[in-house]
């Protein structure tokens, strides 16, 4: 439930150096399968399974400190900013009838413009 989310943010964050940063994030589970496998057989062989799940718990449990260091976006009238403001909208659960009819044309908006790409790049 932390993974999927911290690295679409990663990408919201970074312009130049994109790649790199998304490059390091995504390290991150592969750092944390490699630690956490000899950790959880550490810590149910000294504190049981019980207790296993409790301290693993605690350590994820600090995943909530650090998404609130998440910088809130930006969401700006450009082309590329639609999908932050479909989401902004979405998640703010706003359901008055002129949010939704601003999602409706920002959606009929990003429809068309991955229709031209499409297009662009088929012959």
């Amino acid at each position: 439930m932390m993974y999927l989310p911290s690295i679409v943010m990663v990408g919201y964050y970074f312009d130049k150096k994109r790649a790199l940063a998304t490059g390091i994030s995504v390290c991150g589970a592969g750092i944390g399968t490699f630690v956490f496998a000899p950790l959880g057989s550490f810590l149910v062989e000294n504190f049981g399974w019980k207790g296993a799940n409790i301290i693993i718990g605690g350590i994820i449990l600090n995943g909530i400190v650090f998404g609130l260091t998440y910088r809130q976006l930006v969401v700006g009238d450009s082309d590329a900013d639609h999908l932050t403001l479909i989401i902004t909208i979405l998640a703010a659960g706003e359901r008055t009838p002129t949010r939704w009819a601003s999602l409706y044309r920002n959606l009929t908006e990003e429809c068309n413009l991955l229709e031209n790409m499409i297009h662009s790049i088929r012959p």
